[in-house]
């Protein structure tokens, strides 16, 4: 629907912004009511606030397996930084560019993309920012960090970022954006426990993956693989025969470490199959590029947070859009999804809740013969687990993005889990699921208690 605003030629050439977004009626009502309240720039409440090093040389070949965490916009998930998918860099690399560190209750914001915020909780390791990312470290006894990173995540703060971003090849939020943010002073009290209600947030989300640590090492064990050594090695033998049978001639499909987890499962004492005969179906997502603010979920590679597929912040594409492409694809309970190019390795679990989505072009799903062999959250923690990543490495056949097929996923070796075993890691799975639940209820609560404190309970409903 269309909206018009009129405003002053003065505001205009004021704010130097001829974009029509930028004026729109939501955001300038939004602006109104912050500046009638008591609040202080975001500036004025830090310490500091600056981007990571623009120019630098933070690239995936600097990566190594341990060293300092380096944020990237999209670590920043549920408030804060996610635990799994870090890259690391040596320390040195950071003393030599002058990188600073950064750490508990500092404010990441995303400078690219998706508007993104969330607070560092304790960090295992010194952290530091890629380019793309801006931090904000305030000034002790100013605000609470875990009340400015729910505030952040709320409309009244949420809808600043959005005014403020320029796009050129992408959206893009500059430092002298945040440094303008409208923060309302709320009273310490009331501060105080949106902080205790985020913390508490973040301990059920580090009690999840902790729960599910202990899915996966009850499986590990049981497959035998907690004693091997699975570091790459960087020579090998293998006959000329097994590369002409595999009509393959790239190290890394013969890497020793992947063979000795496939002779695990399959030593597993109740035997094993292959994901071809244990699948009544294998299909590949469906490509869709036009989206539209109120619709069916399009899931992509960006909605699996572990084995949990999520549909609440997926793009949407209309209904006419969606009726047709689920007769290429279509989704039930208890189809497992697996990524095929990207971040291939992910799989998750399609609940009750979305299984009226459609899948995107750059995941697989798997449907089982009935009646099921595997337990569905069973078989995604497997492929998602060790037993999965080796398989997966193995079969990679893409170049600058990995890839893998669906005939290669047909060859997946698969141990059947015994009946008790899947009953036990299903329920530490499910236990892990509800845990995070919770986290994210607590979360919902403290943006909530955020927005009754500046917009009052009737305007926040």
């Amino acid at each position: 629907m269309a909206v018009w605003s009129e405003v002053l030629l003065s505001e205009i050439q004021a704010s130097e912004r001829f974009d029509a977004d930028y004026w729109q009626p939501s955001f300038m009502e939004n602006e109104k009511n912050l500046k009638a309240m008591n609040c202080i720039v975001l500036g004025e409440s830090s310490q500091s606030i600056r981007s990571g090093p623009f120019g630098s040389n933070l690239l995936c070949d600097t990566y190594v397996p341990d060293g300092v965490a380096v944020i990237r916009p999209f670590n920043l998930k549920g408030m804060t930084v996610e635990r799994e998918n870090i890259a690391y860099i040596p320390e040195s690399m950071c003393k030599d560019a002058g990188l600073a560190f950064y750490g508990e209750g500092d404010i990441m914001i995303a400078r690219v993309g998706d508007v993104r915020a969330g607070v560092i909780r304790d960090t295992p390791s010194k952290t530091t920012i890629s380019p793309n990312i801006i931090a904000v470290r305030l000034r002790k006894g100013a605000l609470s960090p875990y009340y400015v990173a729910a505030f952040l995540n709320t409309w009244p703060g949420l809808a600043q970022m959005l005014r403020g971003m320029k796009t050129v090849a992408q959206p893009t939020i500059t430092t002298d954006l945040v440094r303008s943010i409208l923060v309302p002073i709320l009273d310490e009290a009331v501060q105080a426990g949106i902080e205790a209600k985020v913390r508490a947030a973040f301990n059920r989300d580090d009690a999840s993956r902790s729960i599910y640590a202990e899915a996966e090492g009850m499986l590990s064990s049981a497959l035998g693989l907690n004693g091997l050594d699975l570091t790459a090695r960087l020579f090998y033998e293998r006959p000329y025969a097994d590369l002409e049978a595999a009509a393959r001639f790239d190290a890394e499909y013969f890497q020793p470490a992947h063979e000795e987890v496939i002779g695990c499962c399959k030593a597993y004492t109740k035997g094993w199959t292959t994901l071809d005969d244990l699948m009544a179906g294998i299909t590949n997502g469906v490509e869709c590029r036009s989206f539209v603010e109120n619709g069916v979920p399009y899931l992509r590679v960006g909605d699996i947070e572990g084995l949990w597929l999520n549909g609440e912040n997926a793009s949407k594409i209309s209904h006419e859009d969606a009726n047709e492409l689920r007769s290429k694809i279509s989704l039930r309970a208890g189809d497992v999804v697996m990524v095929r190019s990207g971040s291939i390795g992910q799989t998750a679990v399609v609940p009750d809740d979305v299984s009226d989505s459609i899948l995107s072009s750059h995941l697989i799903r798997l449907r089982q013969h009935s009646p099921l062999k595997i337990r569905p959250l069973c078989l995604a923690l497997l492929l998602s687990s060790r037993v999965g990543v080796a398989q997966t490495k193995k079969h990679n056949n893409g170049g600058i993005v990995p890839e893998i097929s669906q005939s290669a996923v047909r060859q997946f070796v698969v141990p059947l889990l015994d009946d008790g075993l899947q009953f036990d890691l299903e329920g530490l799975i499910q236990s892990s699921f509800a845990a995070r639940r919770e986290a994210r209820r607590l979360l919902d609560e403290a943006k909530r208690m955020v927005e009754d404190a500046i917009l009052g309970k009737d305007a926040a409903q």
